[in-house]
C-alpha cells in the first residue's frame, strides 16, 4: 500500500487554483482518491473491537496510538486557533467521539455552505 506522502503533492508542484484550475483540481482529486482508498481499506470499528478482545498487546497498542493521534490533532487545532486569533471556544479533544462531532460541525458545515453557494451561483449563471 502506498504511503500518504507518496500520493500527496507538495505545494511546490501544485499550481495555483487561480492560474491553472484544471491542473490543480486534478492534483487534489488524485490525492483525495489515494486517501479515500487507504481509508476504505482500514478495518471496521467492530473488527478492531473484536481483535482487542483476542490480543491484550494489540489493545494496548491501539489505545496508545489513539491517544497519540488525538494529541497530535489537538496540537494542530491549537495551532490553527492561535493563527486565527481564537483563544477559547473549542473544547479539548479527549476521545474519538469528540473528533467525529467536531468534524460534523466543522468540515461538513463548511462543505454544505460551499455546495449551497455553488447551487446559488449556478442559478445566476448567464450563457453567452
Amino acid at each position: 500500500m502506498p504511503r500518504p506522502d507518496d500520493a500527496t503533492p507538495t505545494s511546490s508542484t501544485a499550481p495555483a487554483p487561480g492560474t491553472d484550475f484544471p491542473a490543480f483540481l486534478n492534483i487534489v482529486t488524485s490525492a483525495l482518491d489515494a486517501l479515500t482508498t487507504q481509508a476504505a481499506n482500514l478495518p471496521a470499528r467492530s473488527d478492531l473491537a473484536f481483535h482487542r478482545t483476542l490480543d491484550r498487546t494489540f489493545a494496548k497498542n491501539l489505545d496508545v496510538s489513539s491517544r497519540i493521534v488525538l494529541g497530535m490533532t489537538e496540537k494542530l487545532l491549537r495551532l490553527v486557533d492561535d493563527g486565527r486569533g481564537k483563544v477559547q471556544g473549542r473544547s479539548k479533544l479527549e476521545e474519538v467521539e469528540d473528533v467525529k462531532d467536531g468534524y460534523r460541525r466543522g468540515a461538513l458545515g463548511v462543505v454544505d455552505g460551499l455546495l449551497e453557494d455553488a447551487v446559488s451561483a449556478s442559478h445566476y449563471r448567464v450563457e453567452v
